[in-house]
């Protein structure tokens, strides 16, 4: 289920990218938000070091497929909950006009530690 049609392509463009690890360096990040229209994975994939050192993520995870090669949010949520994290809270959802779900921001925070009694 695609979202709004009618696009089509008029022109493709080479971009210069890079990693998130070569974007933050050996910097601490408190907040990270990430919402790249379906390179989800790519931007996770790339941030193995910033992700380590990061203490939240806002995350755009669509419900369905939007984009080609995209993950949705049951391969996110896995992926963000693998790196340590948990979803502590999320956006109302954008909906259709008949009420389905197509995506949330998911605020995820990492894990504390676990501590001894």
């Amino acid at each position: 289920k695609i979202i709004g049609g009618g696009w089509d392509v008029l022109e493709d463009l080479q971009v210069q990218t890079l990693s998130l690890d070569d974007l933050v360096g050996d910097r601490d990040v408190d907040v990270l938000k990430i919402d790249v229209q379906g390179a989800e994975m790519d931007v996770l994939e790339g941030g193995e070091g910033a992700l380590a050192r990061t203490r939240a993520v806002l995350l755009e995870m669509n419900f369905f497929s939007q984009y080609e090669g995209d993950a949705t949010f049951d391969t996110l949520h896995a992926e963000m909950t693998r790196r340590g994290f948990e979803l502590v809270n999320v956006s109302p959802p954008l909906t259709t006009p008949d009420g389905t779900a197509i995506f949330i921001d998911g605020c995820y925070a990492r894990r504390a530690p676990a501590t001894s009694a």
